[in-house]
């Protein structure tokens, strides 16, 4: 397919995906754009039909989009793809959302200028919906554990083996205050963005919760906000914090691990939290859930199960790959200083310290 068949099926897709996005039919476009027929906006929403300059104008008043919006392939112009974790006082969730937005359209525009393939796109699990048990999405999180060999603790190795097994690509990003993190399913490639000032036990939960997500998204498509202070969680998202508390936790390590512990039966809680890496909560409902604990042991659950050791050092922005995939391309000639600065949007001076915290040298002064 050459160039300008490339251009009219784009242009044809966005127009299909602006029409959608206001909710008309191919009739109600045909009618605003003052062409006859459905046939014609048919034909061109397939790629068939070429747009012209004049009709390209129009299209761009009457769908209220910027020209690039139609012409510009690494754009992020696909709605419903995202979904956050975060508590119910957010209130920058649609800045957060346009950052992210700006990354995945960096990670399109490094894959065009370093000549790389989309990554295969994975079909998630079967059998899993939102009539299912919560202990079925256990099952499913704890052959995930066995599958993948992730070891002890799970926690640990389960961000290399996302990223292995299933290529997602996974960032370390600068989230508002309450913001956990994000899945974006995509069908060039999916990734999970991650509160990198967070403490480990946090992002260990959001990882696997949103890994939950991009498995199922087909099957049950998850709201935009997940809210995790609500009362009451909806079905899909009881399901996923059953898939991740037996991925992170799982039944046959933390026997060992419970026998183990010392102390008051506060001190086990947080001992059995610090082996995981996860929070004292998540402990706890997971020693209930597998019957170590009374349900609920009233006393307690009303103690402070927060985990108050020091923080570990904030990592940071992105991921290495990411990074290394960024300096190549400047050091290449591929991309110029300006254009990976406005994309990430860092100063120049941020960007040499991004490569620097990477261990990469300076590709700007050479």
């Amino acid at each position: 397919m050459n160039t300008n068949d490339n251009l009219r099926r784009l242009v044809g897709e966005r127009i299909r995906m602006a029409r959608e996005a206001k909710g008309w039919t191919q009739e109600a476009l045909a009618e605003a754009m003052g062409i006859a027929d459905r046939q014609t906006i048919s034909t061109i929403e397939s790629g068939e039909r070429r747009v012209a300059a004049d009709e390209m104008v129009r299209f761009i008043a009457v769908l209220e989009q910027p020209l690039a919006y139609f012409t510009d392939p690494h754009l992020v112009v696909e709605e419903n793809v995202f979904s956050y974790r975060a508590r119910r006082s957010v209130a920058d969730i649609a800045e957060f959302e346009r950052q992210a937005r700006k990354l995945i359209e960096t990670n399109r525009r490094l894959r065009a200028v370093l000549g790389e393939t989309p990554p295969p796109t994975f079909t998630g699990v079967r059998g899993l919906t939102k009539t299912s048990p919560l202990e079925t999405a256990g099952m499913v999180g704890y052959r995930f554990f066995v599958n993948w060999q992730l070891g002890d603790p799970p926690a640990h190795t389960l961000r290399q083996a996302i990223c292995e097994q299933h290529h997602v690509l996974v960032l370390e990003v600068d989230a508002p205050e309450g913001v956990s993190g994000a899945a974006c399913h995509l069908d060039d490639g999916d990734i999970i963005l991650l509160n990198r000032r967070e403490p480990s036990y946090r992002k260990n939960y959001t990882l696997g919760h949103e890994f939950f997500h991009l498995l199922t998204w087909q099957q049950m498509p998850p709201e935009k906000a997940d809210l995790e202070d609500l009362e009451r969680k909806p079905k899909v998202e009881q399901l996923a914090d059953a898939f991740t508390a037996n991925l992170l936790v799982p039944s046959t390590v933390l026997k060992r691990v419970w026998d183990a512990a010392q102390g008051s039966l506060r001190d086990r809680v947080l001992e059995v939290a610090r082996h995981f890496d996860v929070s004292g909560q998540t402990a706890y409902w997971r020693l209930v859930n597998c019957r170590y604990l009374r349900d609920p042991n009233r006393a307690l659950l009303n103690e402070d199960l927060s985990r108050s050791e020091e923080r570990s050092a904030t990592p940071p922005l992105f991921a290495r790959d990411f990074v290394r995939r960024v300096h190549r391309a400047i050091a290449d000639g591929r991309m110029t200083v300006n254009a990976a600065t406005d994309l990430l949007e860092i100063r120049r001076d941020e960007l040499e310290r991004l490569f620097s915290d990477q261990g990469l040298n300076n590709p700007m002064s050479t």
